[in-house]
């Protein structure tokens, strides 16, 4: 990797701001489970199971 310089204090920088994002994705998901009906979220959940199962066999 002749010419590749790697800042480590940017690098540990992205890693915080990528787990702050997480975290931050995680408590507007379960806000948003805790407003929304099982039936709708459930349907939503089984779709994307299935969605992924399906491109699971493609490969």
């Amino acid at each position: 990797m002749v010419g590749v310089k790697l800042d480590l204090e940017d690098l540990e920088a992205d890693k915080k701001r990528n787990f702050e994002e997480r975290l931050a994705f995680i408590d507007l998901y379960v806000e948003w489970l805790k407003k929304t009906p099982n039936k709708v979220w459930s349907r939503q959940h089984k779709e994307f199971i299935d969605a992924i199962a399906v491109s699971g066999k493609e490969e």
